[in-house]
Formats: structure tokens, sequence, C-alpha cells
């Protein structure tokens, strides 16, 4: 517990990072981190929804992280032992690398600002601490939490399933052809429906960058799902046939502005696709978007094909 557990060169922290003196370790299991009275390993399930990206850049990690979250059973799989967590805050959980599960024990520790709070990946709810664990013994199987900044989906996706894992870019004639001939949603579709985890970001060299659609160049989101909404006309609309992506940015917050975004009309005006796709207005970072305005905006997916 000490900066060079935080940082690859302790005595010069990346910009705008804490100095290690500035940083305490306080224990999950020992009442010491705020808002964390009741810990537990998962409480209530796991969701997409349990991720919460602190300041530390590996949105790319916490996605594929929400992308798990689909399938509960492969997060939980993940935890070897917490048996000894509540007494001793000892864990243990597993990595795959190089096609060899890695066993990693941590402690309880975790870095956290003067006021007590997690400075880096927390869960939703202060109280489960899966997220917490996961990023914390990560960050020890590759050396630092520094370590973390900025990487890939698909190599996140691979590490915690161990499957076999693609990049699919915009640019690569195959899948243009596939996006020109209208078969890459059936094909991503098909791979979603039988179990495959899938994600996307829009690649470009350097830091993340806002946009004014309210979507973030080079950031990582997690692809949740994939559905078709449909509406029979009627006096007021015609019909619709639509084609939805769900999509989760681990900020927990920062989403799409545009058709079918949270805020959009077009919920209002067909509420039989918003019926069809159980869509809340909740500004928790997840959001549906056109596939059409999809292509636009993102030109690689990530895919674990399981």
């Amino acid at each position: 517990c000490d900066g060079a557990s935080l940082y690859r060169n302790q005595f010069q922290p990346p910009k705008g990072s804490l100095p290690p003196a500035m940083v305490d370790w306080n224990r999950l299991n020992g009442g010491e981190v705020a808002g964390c009275g009741s810990p537990q390993t998962f409480i209530g399930g796991q969701t997409p929804g349990d991720v919460v990206q602190g300041a530390l850049g590996d949105c790319w990690f916490l996605s594929s992280l929400s992308v798990l979250a689909t399938r509960p059973s492969l997060v939980k799989r993940l935890i070897v032992s917490d048996t000894n967590a509540k007494k001793y805050g000892i864990y243990t959980v597993k990595f795959s690398k190089a096609g060899v599960w890695r066993y990693v024990t941590v402690d309880d520790r975790v870095p956290c600002s003067k006021c007590g709070k997690p400075l880096y990946a927390r869960s939703l709810d202060p109280n489960e601490t899966w997220v917490m664990i996961l990023e914390k013994a990560y960050a020890k199987l590759h050396g630092c939490y520094e370590a973390l900044t900025a990487g890939f989906i698909d190599y996140g996706l691979r590490d915690l399933t161990g499957a076999a894992t693609m990049k699919w870019k915009w640019a690569d004639k195959k899948i243009k052809a596939k996006l020109d001939n209208n078969t890459l949603w059936s094909e991503l579709l098909a791979l979603k429906e039988e179990g495959s985890l899938l994600g996307c970001s829009n690649a470009i060299h350097g830091a993340e960058h806002s946009s004014a659609s309210g979507l973030l160049s080079g950031h990582a989101y997690a692809i949740l799902d994939m559905q078709e909404g449909h509406a029979d006309a009627s006096a007021e609309q015609d019909e619709i046939n639509v084609k939805l992506i769900k999509l989760r940015n681990p900020w927990g917050q920062g989403e799409w502005k545009g058709d079918w975004s949270d805020a959009s009309v077009l919920w209002k005006n067909y509420p039989a696709v918003k019926a069809q796709l159980g869509m809340t207005d909740v500004n928790d970072g997840t959001f549906f978007m056109a596939w059409d305005d999809f292509k636009k905006h993102f030109n690689q997916v990530f895919l674990a094909v399981d």
C-alpha cells in the first residue's frame, strides 16, 4: 500500500494524479471507506449498472466488467474466495492470461481520498465491493493501477472470460462490406443471442474527446442489448420498425443526446416501442440509440465469443 502500487514511477505521478502521500489506503471491511458500513461482495446480483468509473482512465476494463455483468455467473466465478474477507480482508480472484487462469490474492485496502472516498472504480451501491476488488486485483496483476490506463475492451473480455476475442473495425474491407449490405446487424445480433459479449468505441489516438452528441471519442462503451422496436400506424404516427442498440458509459453518466436518447420525443411518440424495450429515463450512463446512428458515431466493436 504505497506509491509503487499506484504509479509506474511513484516519484513522478501522471499529470493530474494525487501524490502518494495524499492517498489513504482504507479497509473496506474495517469501516474506513466512506459509505461502506456493511460491505458485501455482491448485493442483489450483478448488473451492468453496478460499475462506476473513478479517477483512473480504465474505461475499457470497466466496460468489459459491465458487459460481463449481463451474465452474472461469469462475474461470480472470478471471485474464487471471499470467505476470509470480513475477518481478515483477504480475497482471491482469477483472470485468464495467455490461455491460463492466474490467481491473484489481494487485501481489502483501496486507494481513497483524505475524506475516505474511493479514488478509483466502485459499485453504485457503496456497500458492494466486487468492482473495487476486481479492479485492484487486475492492477496488481499488471504491476500498478496506472498500468490499466488506456486499453481495449477485447483485451479486457479475454482476460475476464478466457474466451476468443475479436475486434471488428469499420475500416476493414470485410466489415465495411457487411455495413454496406446491411448484414452486420444480423451477425452481431446472432452472436449476442448465442452468448457472446460485445463492446464498442470510436478509436482515436490520444485522450478522450467530448462531442456535442453526448458521446466521447476514444472512450469504451459496453453493448448491453440489441433489439428491434415496432409500432403500428395510428392517426398520429406512421408505422415504425427501428433497430436499437443499448449502450452503457462506465462513468455512470454522460449519454447520447440524439434520436432515441433518454430525452428524445420519439419515446413519447411511440409508447409501444418504449414498452417493448423496457426503456426508463434515468441518467445512469445507459442509453439507446438507433443502429444507423451507431454506425456513424462508432467505428469498431469488440467481441468475446463464448
